[in-house]
């Protein structure tokens, strides 16, 4: 199996993101592993990209897309904190 880096790039370090999960995971999804490898919760995460915590809730849920800008936010806070580029990949809203 070939694992992908955090950038989705070939070979990677972290043996816990295959290619198979990045294919599958919204950007919500996404956004919700990173936050929990930070360790952070919801209102931690919110606070660190300057957004209320209802809108990273609906995020992370699906319910709402997040902007091009608010995904540079998260990569940003995310990458700084984990010491690693973090790109969150555009994938299909998860079906209701």
């Amino acid at each position: 199996m070939h694992l992908l880096s955090t950038i989705g790039g070939p070979a990677s370090p972290d043996p816990l993101v295959s290619s198979e999960a990045v294919k599958t995971e919204t950007v919500g999804e996404q956004i919700d592993r990173w936050r929990t490898d930070c360790r952070w919760s919801e209102e931690d995460l919110a606070d660190r990209v300057g957004l209320d915590v209802t809108t990273v809730s609906r995020h992370i849920r699906g319910d709402m897309k997040p902007s091009l800008k608010n995904i540079g936010k998260y990569e940003r806070e995310l990458s700084k904190h984990l010491d690693r580029k973090i790109v969150i990949q555009n994938t299909p809203r998860k079906r209701p």
